[in-house]
């Protein structure tokens, strides 16, 4: 029986059951994973309260910093926490809001998409 399905498989132009895998691996060390960083909170065109907000950034990658911008000013630091990067924005004043953001991925700087959000009253 196991010879029959052999044959089968072998005329249907198939690799035998479990060696898909192990040829696959290999194809997987060859890619290359693009570096990704993104803000996930607050959320593309938001409205969050003013006074205190914590901006979360996400990275699948460990970077070695995160900085953000917020309307084009200077880089703030943000700190690593619980997985995240964070950044507590104080004294946070109403308005229309665009954050970007940039960190150091295994040598090389990644930027993440701008973010759009506003501050309500």
């Amino acid at each position: 029986m196991k010879a029959e399905k052999r044959k089968r498989t072998a005329k249907a132009g198939r690799k035998p059951a479990g060696t898909a895998a192990k040829a696959g691996s290999a194809n997987v060390a060859a890619l290359k994973v693009k570096k990704i960083l993104c803000i996930d909170y607050p959320a593309h065109n938001a409205t969050v309260c003013c006074g205190q907000y914590s901006l979360r950034l996400g990275t699948p990658h460990a970077a070695q910093w995160v900085k953000i911008s917020l309307n084009g000013g200077p880089w703030l630091e943000c700190r690593p926490a619980v997985g995240y990067w964070w950044y507590d924005w104080r004294n946070a004043e109403a308005g229309s809001f665009t954050a970007e953001a940039v960190a150091f991925i295994e040598g090389e700087e990644v930027r993440s998409p701008k973010r759009r959000f506003k501050v309500a009253a």
